[in-house]
């Protein structure tokens, strides 16, 4: 709501070297709404997901979350035939972005006691609520992959928590298929793993 708003309210500024895509909307209130989403690096998943690869640049874009974004597109156009498929990307993306947000939030609420056992509930809702509620969350919620790629690595820290070491390999590895730096995440297992292994 706040991106909209803002959308609204604050002129655009002539910003150099951006990708543009010309979205097909379906109507003049449409174009209100969505478009406060097709902004920066946004625009390139848009479009990888409406046209494909169309340039060199576009392969640092990893191309599972356009893919699914456009999986969940042909859905909604499916359900609502009155709005262009590029309409129907973006409401896939943002809605997509949204549910994992909130169980990217559950995942959190039920990892942090098994990092911290001794944490009060009251500062376990602090918590939740303050990463909720960071500046920055504006990213979890725009067709950016932030929001699937934390959901996908908390709860492949989760279940390596719970003693899940092999099934933690699943939402680990599909981070890693969203962004290249979910690579990293090894960082977090690897020292516990190689001590466990060590121990037998």
């Amino acid at each position: 709501l706040l991106c909209i708003i803002l959308n609204i309210v604050i002129p655009d500024h002539n910003a150099q070297g951006v990708e543009e895509f010309n979205v097909q909307y379906s109507s003049e209130f449409s174009r209100l709404i969505l478009s406060a989403f097709v902004r920066w690096d946004a625009v390139h998943y848009i479009k990888i997901a409406c046209e494909g690869y169309s340039s060199e640049h576009q392969l640092v874009f990893f191309p599972v979350y356009p893919t699914i974004i456009r999986l969940i597109a042909s859905l909604i156009t499916c359900l609502c035939n009155c709005i262009t498929m590029h309409e129907a990307v973006i409401i896939g993306a943002v809605a997509l972005n949204i549910v994992s947000f909130l169980c990217t939030l559950q995942v959190l609420r039920h990892l942090i006691p098994l990092i911290y056992p001794e944490i009060s509930v009251s500062s376990l809702n602090t918590v939740v609520f303050m990463f909720s509620m960071n500046p920055a969350n504006v990213f979890f919620t725009v067709p950016y992959t932030e929001s699937l790629f934390s959901l996908f690595s908390w709860t492949g820290f989760y279940l390596f928590t719970i003693n899940r070491e092999l099934l933690s390999i699943i939402p680990l590895f599909l981070a890693s298929t969203l962004r290249s730096n979910g690579i990293l995440n090894i960082i977090v297992i690897f020292p516990v793993s190689y001590t466990h292994l060590r121990a037998h």
